[in-house]
């Protein structure tokens, strides 16, 4: 796995004295989607590590990337929505070696969609209704104003919205769920 260097002497090598040396930490440390189903089961993403990736070979959607080797997550998979969405087929699932034995049936949740209000044609007086029936889960809905909203207790973070908007102003954000134990001693 790559490491990015953030010691003293990393800091003192340069990168992070200009601005194209701080977009570049940045961007190997973004992430770009979510893991795909096959992998939500896991605790830990490093069982993706030095696999041949058959859950992309097995997508229908064609929709598992792999960030690439400079990348804080080198080699793990992800999903990229640009030209599609998930459907839950569960095709990554069966082929997967890191997948955990689960029920076909259980609901997966991806992530959350947003809608950058900047971005989007109906916030900016536009009238457009690309959103409006895209989603399988019924999450997008239209406010009093008319302008999408997403509900995040519908919401699977599927992307099937993320492609079809024009002005590319949804994504698809990965919640972290923290479950909080206390100690009752």
């Amino acid at each position: 796995m790559a490491s990015i260097n953030t010691t003293r002497r990393g800091f003192l090598s340069g990168k992070y004295l200009t601005q194209s040396g701080r977009e570049q930490i940045a961007g190997q440390q973004e992430t770009w989607g979510p893991a795909p189903p096959c992998l939500s089961y896991t605790l830990t993403l490093d069982s993706c590590i030095d696999c041949d990736g058959p859950c992309a070979d097995a997508c229908p959607q064609n929709i598992i990337g792999f960030y690439p080797a400079d990348h804080l997550k080198a080699a793990q998979a992800y999903l990229d929505f640009t030209d599609a969405g998930c459907t839950f087929c569960q095709a990554c699932v069966d082929v997967c070696p890191a997948a955990q034995s689960q029920s076909k049936n259980a609901t997966t949740v991806l992530g959350t969609a947003f809608i950058d209000d900047e971005r989007c044609f109906v916030s900016c007086g536009v009238t457009c209704i690309s959103c409006n029936h895209c989603c399988p889960q019924y999450a997008i809905q239209r406010n009093r104003h008319n302008t999408p909203v997403v509900n995040g207790d519908l919401c699977t973070g599927c992307g099937s919205c993320v492609a079809i908007c024009p002005t590319q102003a949804i994504s698809v954000k990965v919640v972290t769920k923290c479950v909080i134990q206390f100690d009752t001693r």
